[in-house]
């Protein structure tokens, strides 16, 4: 089995984001500014949800892949559930320089998609109906190796699949 978490930058930044935001609200709460408490506090909770999503981790294995979020499982397909797996670079708007991707992601859908469909999933990034995680070859490899498929590509400048 084969674990690996969905952006591990994203999330250690904004876990720590969110630590310093509710230490702030904790500071602003003896200074008796109550309102700016309230907007620490708020941004905690954002960056902490952006860190969970962030943190959520997928596993691979011969029977499926599973999402879980916070050691709690969100989705869990089998190979034969998953239509399509694919590459994409997340910066959709680069005509002037097409090399300039973005960030790769490896994603997992239950249904082909079309060039159109994926841009539309890129313009809506995050997907919430797809299994996702940053792309490295190693990671691809892996994927390949445990399901078998076919990988599609979509924005990904001069990589080669």
């Amino acid at each position: 089995m084969k674990s690996f978490v969905v952006n591990l930058l994203k999330c250690v930044i904004a876990a720590a984001s969110s630590i310093f935001f509710f230490l702030m609200a904790a500071v602003m709460m003896p200074m008796h500014r109550p309102r700016s408490a309230a907007v620490f506090l708020l941004l905690g909770i954002i960056f902490a949800c952006a860190g969970a999503v962030n943190g959520t981790v997928i596993r691979l294995d011969e029977g499926g892949v599973n999402q879980v979020r916070m050691g709690k499982k969100l989705r869990a397909w089998t190979w034969g559930q998953v239509a399509e797996i694919g590459v994409c670079g997340t910066k959709v708007f680069n005509r002037r320089n097409p090399e300039k991707t973005g960030t790769l992601y490896i994603y997992l859908s239950q249904e082909r998609l079309s060039d159109e469909e994926r841009f539309d999933m890129i313009l809506k990034w995050p997907p919430r109906d797809k299994m996702y995680f940053v792309y490295s070859k190693e990671r691809l490899e892996e994927i390949q190796a445990i399901s078998g498929a076919g990988i599609e590509s979509y924005n990904t400048g001069e990589l080669k699949i």
